[in-house]
């Protein structure tokens, strides 16, 4: 019996990643619906989906779906394939939930002759989601979605480009982040940004450091750490 010790969880809109999975010879491969995946690929990853169950299933890797629970319902109907082996559904608020997407699993296992499966479900003790809006200098939204959130730190990167996938020229945009909980309640959000620091005047007093064309003082400041190479 194969104990599925190593997953490697893997982009379902880039193809070329998942197929190179098997250099890694993990024991499950997780294709991934979720968070690796921008909004505007949602579409796209779900309909390269049989494809990609088929070629990792050629080896002896077994193949799971990660769902994103806003959109699990579209996501399972898409992963029902021969050669699926079970379903990740992370992040649900109650029980009710996976037993409800358990039973769409059931119908759809049973429709599509797929050999039944495990439902597996990723608790975590805390969930909400964050709405996220980008504005320009001109006060338009560029970018509008929303994210889950877990307990501790969670990441967000923009790249750029509008829901429309259209690349937005270089300026100055404005992150907005609003959370509520589980059961609805407004969530505190603090925020950090990233970036290169360009110059630091320790002319001034208190010391400046210029960061993407906008400068802050030394207590604005978490970290400096060395920039890796890509």
């Amino acid at each position: 019996m194969n104990p599925r010790r190593s997953w490697l969880i893997l982009p379902a809109h880039d193809p070329a990643a998942v197929t190179r999975c098997q250099e890694f010879k993990p024991d499950v491969a997780v294709l991934d619906l979720e968070y690796s995946v921008p909004p505007r690929h949602k579409e796209s990853a779900r309909a390269g989906l049989e494809k990609l169950v088929r070629a990792v299933g050629q080896s002896e890797t077994a193949v799971f779906v990660r769902v994103d629970r806003e959109t699990r319902w579209a996501d399972v109907r898409a992963a029902m394939f021969r050669g699926i082996q079970g379903i990740v559904f992370p992040g649900p608020e109650e029980p009710g939930e996976v037993a409800e997407l358990g039973e769409l699993i059931t119908t759809m296992e049973k429709e599509q002759g797929v050999d039944p499966g495990d439902l597996y479900g990723a608790l975590q003790t805390f969930m909400g989601h964050a709405s996220i809006t980008i504005t320009n200098s001109a006060g338009q939204t560029d970018y509008s979605g929303s994210y889950s959130l877990k307990q501790g730190n969670s990441s967000f990167v923009w790249d750029g480009k509008g829901n429309d996938g259209v690349q937005w020229p270089a300026g100055t945009y404005t992150l907005t982040a609003t959370g509520k909980d589980s059961s609805g309640n407004n969530v505190a959000i603090s925020t950090e940004v990233q970036g290169i620091v360009d110059s630091v005047d320790l002319t001034a007093s208190p010391p400046l450091l210029s960061i993407g064309g906008q400068n802050y003082t030394t207590d604005k400041i978490r970290r400096v750490v060395r920039q890796t190479s890509s």
